[in-house]
């Protein structure tokens, strides 16, 4: 709730002061100068793009400290393929006609550079 029009339900950045305890207000009021109680437009506030309750902040910093628990090491060993992949046809993207260009433009790059002192 904006605490200088108290809506309940608005769209827009929350901004919250860092001084004042439980202090927030509605993008409209903060882009006004709104300021109600013993707030004061000098205070420091932190722009939110969602509001989360306190008791969401704490279900939401607890979900994301268990995700920071290593799992146990199953079996570390690779398994591989029974079979091998398939080779990538690239017929169709690279041509035989441009290759031929690509090894010539190489070689002649490569000659270039031996040739100089």
């Amino acid at each position: 709730m904006c605490d200088a029009c108290y809506k309940s339900n608005f769209s827009g950045f929350r901004y919250r002061c860092q001084k004042c305890n439980s202090y927030q207000l509605c993008q409209d009021c903060f882009w006004r100068g709104k300021v109600s109680g013993g707030h004061t437009n000098d205070h420091e506030t932190r722009e939110y793009s969602s509001f989360k309750s306190p008791s969401k902040q704490i279900g939401h910093s607890l979900r994301k400290s268990f995700r920071c628990v290593p799992e146990k090491e199953k079996n570390c060993i690779p398994r591989f393929p029974e079979q091998p992949e398939r080779t990538l046809d690239l017929s169709h993207i690279v041509t035989e006609m441009s290759m031929s260009k690509y090894v010539k433009i190489v070689r002649n790059r490569q000659s270039i550079s031996q040739n100089r002192p």
